[in-house]
């Protein structure tokens, strides 16, 4: 029997969306960023839920979550997928770990994320994720917020 849970080419999927989300967040690129996205997108936190519909939304998250890291210093995020697979040629569903760095010191506590991936004309992009964030309300603020945020 084949496990598919830690598929080769669908960690490398995954890598490469996290590594393209990851350089689009350092370098404060929204264009790049958006390339990683399927809208409408959904994102779930243990403090609710909501759908990115538009280009704006994406704009107001990607801002919002800017000033969390701006705010609590986040330098770098550290980001390793669990496990990955195939759900169909076209979906990936996987697990990854994310570590916000300030220097040299972690901050918060690590936590995982749930996200399904799908192969479109555009390539493979984030259609869902579920952010298992405890102890972070401002980032969960920041990914829930509908309007981009003057704090």
């Amino acid at each position: 029997m084949h496990d598919q849970t830690h598929d080769p080419s669908a960690t490398q999927i995954v890598d490469a969306i996290l590594e393209k989300s990851r350089v689009a967040l350092a370098t404060r690129d929204l264009d790049l960023f958006a390339q990683c996205f399927v809208m409408p997108h959904q994102i779930e936190t243990f403090e609710g839920s909501r759908t990115i519909e538009t280009v704006e939304q994406m704009r107001a998250t990607f801002h919002n979550v800017h000033k969390y890291f701006d705010k609590s210093a986040v330098t770098q995020l550290d980001r390793v997928c669990v496990a990955a697979e195939f759900k169909d040629p076209t979906t990936v569903e996987a697990t990854y770990e994310t570590r916000m760095v300030s220097g040299q010191q972690f901050l918060e506590r690590p936590y995982p994320v749930f996200v399904t991936l799908r192969k479109g004309l555009q390539g493979w992009r984030i259609v869902s994720q579920v952010c298992a964030i405890v102890g972070a309300p401002g980032l969960c603020h920041a990914l829930l917020a509908d309007l981009e945020s003057t704090a």
